[in-house]
């Protein structure tokens, strides 16, 4: 590595057991082992540390002379901020293919924007006028050990030949859980030995409302004609240490994810990365990381997000577009892997080795740095008192 490391103020939820959390820590690895000096910030409103990391701890305030800032989190939350913001990067997500209108401009305020995904790299250039760079997300970091697979499956009364698949989401119309529910009774009608654990939180959805999609996924999928549906269709709520997610993905026979769009995905990604046959909708971010050759890309429709705004959040309208995937296509997919598992894993496990060696800690942090450098320079040429 060339001239002097990079000072960045990183500000992130780092303890955070979600999808943000788990990119933060990850971030933070890579570009801590590419030589980049970092002072970090909680942006959590919550304090309390769901998933400790002594790498976080120790670099959490650190004093730190940081020429740079790197804020990882949604733009809506910058949106107060109305000065421009000449030494900021924002990293963040998208889900649609349109930006709504305030963030784009609180994005406009900053030096520029990095993203995950070619698919937000595209979104977000489109209409910004700060430069967009496509940074992606590294594979995950783990912080604590998994828990034993007896320990699992004595905990979720799982058989070591019971056929599990996996769904991993906060409960909202664009994770479309219930379609899972529907493809897998449709995969699987009368199977004893498979069952779907879907991991959940019910953060935007009550859990009344949770349940009609739920009944209404069943007769969808046929009602009484499946059987077992009680015992074969898991919901796991609340928070979870990450040592028995981390067991969960790694027993699971297959993850199944019917998003709508997503900016990357971190437990998809996961997945992935972990060797596990993967069915996912053919569509918006997780197309960086997927691949047909390995895995199991589910047809879609694009549409236009229902008015009811996804997630109980006003963010998403009838300007804006994403996928409608195929559960007949899901179900279809689904039962292959079923009935033909070796050459799945086979496969998955190929699949796997792409994903550790293009989005390696190693590989992440020294294009995270470079970047980080050619940026110093740059404010140098304009201000070389600012740098």
């Amino acid at each position: 590595m060339i001239g002097t490391a990079p000072r960045l103020r990183f500000g992130s939820c780092f303890y955070a057991p979600t999808g943000y959390g788990t990119a933060a820590r990850a971030y933070l690895h890579a570009m801590h082992g590419a030589g980049v000096e970092l002072s970090l910030e909680n942006l959590s409103r919550n304090k309390e540390i769901y998933v400790p990391d002594s790498l976080v701890q120790s670099l959490m305030r650190r004093e730190l002379d940081a020429r740079l800032c790197l804020w990882h989190t949604e733009p809506g939350a910058i949106t107060r901020e109305h000065s421009k913001m000449p030494r900021t990067i924002v990293l963040s997500t998208w889900e649609a293919d349109a930006l709504p209108e305030h963030y784009r401009e609180a994005l406009n305020r900053v030096q520029e924007v990095w993203v995950p995904s070619g698919y937000n790299q595209k979104v977000f250039s489109e209409q910004l006028e700060v430069p967009v760079y496509r940074i992606p997300h590294p594979v995950p970091v783990y912080s604590t050990a998994a828990v034993s697979q007896e320990e699992l499956n004595q905990g979720l009364s799982l058989k070591p030949t019971d056929f599990v698949v996996l769904a991993n989401a906060t409960w909202q119309e664009r994770k479309n859980l219930d379609g899972i529910i529907e493809a897998f009774l449709r995969a699987f009608p009368t199977e004893s030995d498979t069952l779907l654990i879907v991991k959940t939180r019910f953060s935007f959805t009550s859990e009344h409302a949770a349940g009609v999609q739920i009944s209404q996924a069943i007769d969808r999928a046929g009602g009484t004609r499946c059987q077992g549906i009680d015992k074969r269709i898991r919901i796991c709520t609340g928070i979870w240490p990450e040592g028995r997610i981390t067991a969960l993905t790694r027993r699971s026979d297959c993850c199944l994810s019917l998003h709508r769009g997503e900016g990357w995905c971190y437990p998809l990604f996961d997945s992935a990365s972990s060797g596990i046959p993967v069915v996912a909708t053919g569509y918006s971010g997780p197309m960086d990381y997927l691949d047909p050759r390995f895995h199991h890309l589910v047809d879609f429709e694009k549409t236009v997000p229902m008015e009811k705004s996804v997630s109980g959040i006003i963010l998403f309208d009838h300007t804006m577009h994403w996928a409608e995937p195929s559960v007949e296509h899901a179900a279809r997919l689904l039962r292959w892997i079923y009935e033909n598992r070796a050459a799945a894993k086979e496969m998955a496990r190929l699949g796997a080795q792409e994903i550790q060696k293009k989005y390696s800690l190693r590989s992440i942090g020294e294009m995270a740095r470079k970047r980080l450098e050619e940026l110093s320079r740059e404010l140098e040429d304009q201000d070389p008192a600012a740098v």
